[in-house]
């Protein structure tokens, strides 16, 4: 009978016939060293042909030694004939056989596991040693491969640093050093091995380094029988070692590269990719997109003092990765799958779940709890037989102490607990032998121990596997160091690394970019300063890195060495003062950071051309601006918050859009018909509370997220138009705190951070307690009141905040009686200002560390301001310490808009036009002017009691900035003490332009290094070599042409 046989490319796919005379019953692993060394297994299994394969022509050929041929898939590297000499006879590799014609294993047979020193995988796989000398592969010392290198002894001291790995033909040689600093700076979630994906989440959201064992001295290995593996390698047990890029070394020193010499690199799924020796076959390595500083490392190539290498790795001994298949726990249409978001990934080159293989969902009829193990009835019908048992019970199994052994955890949401020790010559009771089942693979796990054609129970192998683990650490001394726990780690946050930290140079990549497909019109636009194509500008407030616990800037955001980190600090006017310099800086930073007019009038359009868009397709539907674009306090990288308003929904107020799912994802066919968003950039979030629409502007690479029938966001706004009238300061106070969240990943809501409307609360209630009157307060003053109060004065879990009437209550249990306790008790709240029943603040489960961040802030903010107090004539900025970053970002994002703005025909009326309008579903600007800001005089504004304040009545005077008193900020011109002079707007303009020449010489000239910020004319010929203007335009218009083709 012909068996199939296929490989995981698909590029080898034959049927083949097993001997007839060959006992078949027996599957037997082959531990030798030229097995080891020539798959990259611990092991190798094959079975006997009864004929010669009919095509060996796609095949790569090894001749490993006079006697022997192994044959390999070009494509994958899986390992599919061996051919001995003389004689001619084939052999198959068990791993690749198909489903239905797999013999039926009876018993394990280990074959020279004495050369493997420590017994190799056999100490891990009950089974019987085989008294042949030698594998049918053996090749003798006389007939070995010329390739083959014999290492001596001295390389296996576990005190050596490098532990060398190298495959039978030598193609691929590396080497691995101990674990150091470097290796605790890969991130990665929980892998099967540790964490079951069947029973939840593998996510590792405390970034727990579980890949170092033994006080950081070791990596863990384990193996694995996933169908991926199986059919890549041809053998059904593959084992992995888990180290860190950053620890593996070509053999001259340099850092490991991937599919270099004869190594072969092969995709087995989407973003996962095998490298194998081209040449002999070996497997080397497996790694993926998502955690690409953790590498899988094949255990059978690394040349340690036994096979399993335990000076260097320690195995973990509960569980195989991915058993459940080789189990057949799961449904077989449902093989594990690498899932990535094909549509959108946002804006992380790292997101936070990075590699995730994850089970699809079983149906509800096939959950362990409605398995019931009972009879249907208590009766049966007449001529109806039990069926045979196709698992042994575990109460069949040993003695008491094995019932307290979850071994395939029937519950369908709980971790397996730690196994206990089993003892293997407890009484056993008989169980009605099951039918002999006919198994899917010749996997040990699948099909091992057999079950016997007599009344014998049916023995799960993994639990044997377990057992004999177990075994032998109960039989250690009582010195053994996992009984002295001399291995734990612990997972508080004030853990600290023995191994001191080094950090990386400055001029560092920052990291992996995200492999994501880029519209060429976006590509083309936008460029880092090494000329890299960047992807859309990052949505503001989704660091591509996770916050640092410490409250630090995260790294995306940090300064270059060269570069100070504050561009608007250059028109910052000087004063003698050092708390009127604070408030002129903070003024600065305002005019500086705020939408720009031609970034109104773009995002305006785009709000515009989404609504006649939809308007076209659905019958009298709106489009509304909210959040920070349609209050004009937005950073430039910011998304842009819309809702879709049905007629139904603005005449009756009843929803009648985003109530079902099959809504949502019409409105996504839609859109992408339009050609209004970036292919493949749309996604459909329709099972949230508030189902959103979410892509990527084609025009703009501009990102915006769109709800439904929702007018929360709208009331919302016109609640902070109030405030906005009521205290003018505020934008520009929230402008700074903005800023400081962005820049230390800690400002959304789903990361834990503090929302904008929750930020703008905090702000605005800070304003409403302090007195009232005719002065306007110190924005440096006020700054510092926000930074000290809530970060060492205010206690979250006592007190919460109301808006209307200002003031604060208190959060105890005492007040549940009378009916207004709400909220969390451990975060902040705050009483939505429009509904009294909703806590706008309680998904800010990072408060604590945003308050501890806001403590240091005021300190450092302090300290800054008496040093520069005490050094007379320093012209530095105050707000360095807290708000310094790296903003290329903004000036790439504001000069691709001003080059849709200047190119666009649309346009063409605004660019000599006055200001635009405000964005859509914003009230009309408030034009009164504030009060003149008072002398300051170096003290703290004092808060007053939680009490209702009245708004302090609009004064008709201004103010300009003197020596001893702050400028006014009720001006919308840049500060200095002639803002409203056209000498003023002129200067700004020429900052601007200077900015933008800067950027497009960096993005078109990168092979001009450090340039500033700004450039003038002069300044840009000098740096770039050009002897005049025309000369320089006609260059860099060149090369921008040649991007676009290139594009």
């Amino acid at each position: 009978m012909t068996t199939p046989i296929a490989c995981i490319c698909g590029s080898v796919a034959l049927s083949i016939q097993l001997d007839s005379v060959t006992d078949q019953s027996k599957l037997q692993l082959c531990h030798c060293n030229d097995c080891r060394m020539v798959t990259g297994q611990l092991s190798s299994s094959y079975y006997l042909l009864q004929h010669e394969p009919p095509d060996l022509d796609g095949l790569q050929e090894h001749q490993q030694s006079n006697h022997v041929s192994r044959y390999f898939c070009k494509t994958c590297g899986a390992h599919v004939f061996a051919r001995m000499q003389p004689g001619g006879q084939f052999l198959v590799a068990s791993g690749l056989l198909a489903a239905k014609n797999v013999p039926s294993v009876q018993a394990v047979e280990h074959w020279q596991s004495s050369e493997t020193g420590d017994g190799g995988l056999s100490t891990l796989l009950p089974g019987i040693e085989s008294a042949v000398t030698g594998c049918r592969l053996h090749t003798s010392t006389s007939n070995e491969s010329p390739n083959r290198e014999s290492i001596t002894p001295a390389e296996y001291t576990p005190t050596s640093q490098h532990l060398r790995a190298r495959c039978l033909c030598g193609g691929v040689e590396f080497y691995i050093t101990k674990p150091d600093a470097s290796s605790l700076q890969a991130s990665s979630p929980w892998p099967d091995l540790l964490v079951p994906y069947y029973t939840g989440s593998g996510a590792n959201p405390d970034d727990i380094k579980w890949w170092l064992r033994d006080g950081g001295t070791k990596y863990i290995a384990g193996t694995c029988v996933c169908n991926s593996c199986r059919l890549s390698s041809g053998f059904p047990i593959q084992t992995w070692a888990f180290v860190p890029k950053s620890n593996i070394f070509n053999t001259d020193g340099s850092p490991l590269t991937f599919n270099a010499g004869t190594m072969r690199r092969h995709r087995s799924s989407p973003g996962v990719y095998r490298e194998f020796c081209s040449c002999c076959g070996a497997t080397a390595f497996w790694h993926c997109d998502e955690r690409p500083l953790l590498i899988d490392v094949s255990v059978g190539l690394l040349r340690a003092n036994g096979a399993r290498a335990e000076d260097w790795l320690e195995w973990s001994p509960n569980r195989i990765s991915f058993a459940e298949m080789a189990l057949s726990k799961m449904p077989p249409s449902a093989p594990f799958q690498f899932r990535g978001s094909s549509n959108y990934r946002g804006s992380r080159p790292n997101p936070r779940h990075e590699f995730t293989f994850r089970y699809q969902k079983p149906a509800t009829s096939d959950r362990p709890l409605l398995s019931s193990k009972r009879e249907s009835t208590p009766e049966r019908l007449e001529g109806e037989t039990k069926p045979g048992l196709k698992f042994a019970e575990l109460s069949t199994l040993s003695d008491s102490e094995e019932a307290e052994m979850d071994m395939s955890d029937d519950s369908d949401g709980e971790r397996p607990r730690k196994r206990r020790a089993l003892a293997l010559d407890g009484p056993q009771e008989t169980a009605p032998a099951p039918p002999a089942p006919k198994w899917s693979n010749p996997d040990p796990y699948t099909a091992l121990p057999p079950p016997a054609e007599t009344t014998n129970k049916r023995v799960d192998v993994v639990k044997l596997i377990r057992k004999a683990r177990l075994d032998i650490a109960a039989k250690t001394d009582e010195t053994d160091a996992v009984k002295q726990n001399s291995d734990f780690i612990s997972l508080g946050m004030s853990f600290e690394p023995e191994i001191p930290q080094s950090n990386a140079p400055d001029n560092a990549p920052r990291g992996p970019k995200a492999q994501e497909v880029l519209d060429p019109a976006i590509a083309s636009r936008k460029r880092t300063r090494e000329d890299e194509i960047k992807g859309y500008s990052r949505k503001t407030g989704k660091p591509a890195s996770r916050f640092n616990y410490d409250g630090s800037v995260i790294d995306q955001w940090k300064p270059l060495s060269q570069e100070t980190g504050t561009p608007w600090f250059e028109g910052t006017p000087v004063s003698l003062h050092v708390g009127t310099q604070l408030h002129n800086e903070i003024l600065s930073f305002y005019h500086w950071a705020k939408p720009q007019e031609f970034e109104h009038i773009v995002r305006a359009d785009l709000v515009n051309r989404l609504e006649t868009a939809f308007q076209q397709r659905y019958h009298n539907v709106s489009i509304r601006a909210f959040g920070s674009f349609a209050s004009g306090l937005y950073l430039p990288t910011a998304d842009i918050d819309l809702v879709l308003l049905s007629h139904t929904f603005l005449r009756t107020g009843v929803r009648t859009f985003g109530e079902r799912k099959g809504q949502i994802y019409a409105f996504s066919a839609f859109l992408k018909s339009t050609n209004i968003a970036v292919p493949n950039s749309i996604e459909c979030i329709a099972s949230a509370r508030v189902p959103i629409l979410k892509y990527v502007d084609k025009l703009t690479g501009l990102r915006v997220d769109l709800s439904f029938d929702n007018d929360s966001g709208l009331i919302a706004n016109e609640t902070f138009q109030k405030w906005k009238t009521q205290y003018p300061m505020m934008p520009v106070i929230l402008a700074v705190i903005k800023q400081f969240l962005l820049i230390r990943g800690l400002n959304e809501v789903p990361t834990g951070g503090l929302g904008g409307f929750s930020i703008t609360c905090l702000v605005t209630s800070i304003l409403q307690h302090l007195p009232q009157g005719h002065m306007q307060p110190n924005l440096g003053t006020i700054l510092l009141d926000f930074f000290n109060f809530y970060g060492k004065q205010f206690t979250y879990d006592k007190l919460a905040i109301r808006m209307d009437p200002p003031g604060f209550f208190n959060k105890s249990a005492d007040h549940v009686k009378q009916g207004y306790y709400f909220g969390n008790p451990d975060r902040l709240t705050i009483e939505d200002p429009n509904n009294r029943d909703n806590d706008i603040s309680g998904g800010t489960k990072e408060i604590g560390l945003i308050f501890r961040a806001f403590s240091n802030a005021h300190t450092a903010l302090r300290n800054r301001m008496e040093y520069l107090a005490l050094v007379q004539g320093s012209n530095k900025s105050i707000l360095e310490p807290i708000i310094a970053a790296n903003f290329d970002e903004y000036i790439e994002q504001r000069f691709q808009l001003r080059q849709v703005f200047m190119a666009e025909e649309r346009f063409a009326r605004y660019r000599e036009s006055p200001p635009p309008p405000p964005p859509p579903g914003s009230p009309p600007a408030n034009r009164a002017s504030p009060p003149p800001p008072p002398p300051v005089d170096g003290s703290r504004s004092p808060l007053s009691a939680p009490s209702v304040q009245r708004p302090a009545k609009k004064p008709k005077t201004k103010s300009k900035g003197t020596k001893s008193e702050p400028e006014d900020i009720s001006s919308d011109e840049a500060p200095g003490p002639d803002a409203k002079s056209a000498k003023a707007r002129k200067g700004e303009t020429r900052r601007q332009l200077c900015q933008e020449r800067a950027a497009r010489l960096k993005r078109l000239r990168p092979d001009l290094k450090k340039l500033p910020n700004t450039l003038s004319l002069r300044q840009a010929r000098r740096h770039a070599g050009y002897e005049t203007d025309e000369q320089m335009n006609a260059d860099l218009d060149s090369r921008e042409q040649k991007l676009l083709a290139s594009a």
